[in-house]
């Protein structure tokens, strides 16, 4: 038995269009901290689901859970923890999906990375004001690949080994909202090829032009 980190986030990995058959792209987004940074490292929407309070004791008493994290003190903390590594697996079963009572609701990250996150001179990904126009469906379940701290993309994730779980979302948009979000600067599609780069996200992928893509990006 040994400690380990856990990480349970609330990805979109999918926008289809409602208009058009067999429009689905796996979209991904040039993070903009690591942009600042100097560095084109191209992400998924979403981050970790964000607990309530009940939630967070509910971890620390049926699991023994410490060391919570959150991005900042305004924010509510998130489902990244330390646990010791025997209770994985029962954890990840009892949270494969959203709970209602433990959690905020699971798109807020989601929804905030499409409407609100800017660049410098650059507009975000969408309009705030067509909010209403985007539909986020759960797709499925997919546990990432244990990846080496040496490699991880996370900065959290660099010093003990983290297990992470992804609720997958699809969204759906009208044709309009789907041209205006590839047609985004800051915004692409991954290909097949290039999402297996980072083997079941052990590893940072890389795109066709030497572009990194996070390691919670993985073919599942």
């Amino acid at each position: 038995m040994a400690p380990c980190r856990i990480s349970i986030g609330n990805l979109a990995w999918v926008v289809r269009c409602t208009e058009r058959s067999h429009s689905a792209r796996t979209f991904a987004f040039l993070h903009p901290k690591a942009l600042a940074a100097g560095k084109r490292q191209w992400a998924p929407l979403g981050g970790g689901a964000m607990l309530t309070d009940v939630g967070r004791q509910h971890l620390e008493k049926t699991f023994g859970a410490t060391c919570f994290e959150r991005e900042n003190e305004e924010n509510p903390y998130d489902l990244r923890c330390i646990i010791d590594d025997s209770y994985v697996n029962n954890l990840f079963a009892h949270y494969e999906q959203p709970h209602s009572a433990y959690e905020h609701p699971p798109t807020l990250d989601i929804m905030h990375e499409l409407f609100e996150v800017k660049w410098p001179g650059v507009r975000p990904l969408l309009p705030l004001e067509r909010k209403d126009g985007i539909t986020s469906l759960y797709s499925h379940t997919a546990r990432q690949a244990l990846a080496n701290v040496k490699t991880d993309t996370s900065e959290r994730a660099k010093t003990i080994p983290t297990h992470r779980l992804f609720r997958i979302f699809d969204l759906r948009m009208g044709a309009e909202l789907y041209d205006m979000l590839f047609s985004h600067p800051m915004s692409g599609n991954l290909t097949a090829s290039e999402l297996n780069t980072t083997l079941g996200g052990s590893v940072p992928g890389h795109r066709h032009n030497g572009d990194v893509i996070q390691n919670n990006f993985f073919l599942s």
